[in-house]
């Protein structure tokens, strides 16, 4: 037992460090919410060493190293469009960069994007159900944003040209079929409409339930 009033060096010290820690970690935290918004609330740890590494790789400018952990990790898409939202941020909101620097940024930020096309096209092509599901996944450290959002707010315009088409598809129709309609998607729900619905249950093909009720919730 620790007799009161006496003071212990050595416990002081490591609190002292543990206090300076945390306040370190919060620092980081606020850093990366600063660039890529209130959405994106990320606690260091809550998807382990390797993401936080990450991040802090991104901050620090360390491309080789962020590729290095970003290859080990299993939320390849998702991190990268993360990525390139963060350094096109980083040039709008950063007003005393040169110039060089913000070229630099810009051409890291259509790598990323880039790499995160490349994975999702890859997934695409083994199973098309499955790359639908991903982008409209909803992530923990975005809010509930799916990849879809993530693209869009961070100005991944390749990304959302090129892997989103059927995910957005699926989004706008809900329980509707995109693609076997009769006429096609927008004038079969147009003759509906203008019917007043009665054309509806004779007209319109409805999809079967999806396997992940992920792809049902934005639409609802």
């Amino acid at each position: 037992a620790i007799p009161a009033g006496k003071v212990v060096k050595g416990g002081t010290s490591q609190l002292s460090r543990e206090l300076e820690c945390k306040q370190q970690l919060k620092e980081l935290e606020s850093a990366y919410r600063s660039l890529l918004g209130h959405e994106f609330w990320h606690e260091t740890g809550c998807l382990g060493p390797l993401f936080d590494l990450f991040l802090f790789s991104l901050l620090m400018r360390w491309k080789s190293m962020a590729k290095i952990l970003w290859a080990r990790m299993d939320i390849p898409v998702r991190t990268m469009l993360t990525a390139a939202a963060m350094y096109r941020s980083w040039v709008r909101k950063a007003t005393d960069l040169k110039v060089h620097v913000k070229e630099a940024l810009l051409a890291d930020a259509a790598e990323f994007e880039q790499m995160a096309v490349a994975v999702q096209q890859q997934l695409m092509r083994m199973d098309s159900m499955i790359a639908i599901e991903c982008c409209e996944l909803p992530s923990s450290v975005w809010k509930g944003l799916s990849g879809v959002d993530v693209a869009v707010r961070g100005g991944s315009e390749t990304f959302v040209e090129r892997c989103c088409g059927e995910a957005l598809q699926y989004r706008w129709a809900g329980d509707i079929h995109p693609h076997d309609q009769p006429f096609g998607l927008y004038p079969t729900v147009l003759l509906g409409l203008l019917s007043g619905g009665l054309l509806v249950p004779s007209l319109v093909v409805f999809r079967p339930p999806p396997r992940s009720e992920v792809l049902r919730a934005p639409a609802q």
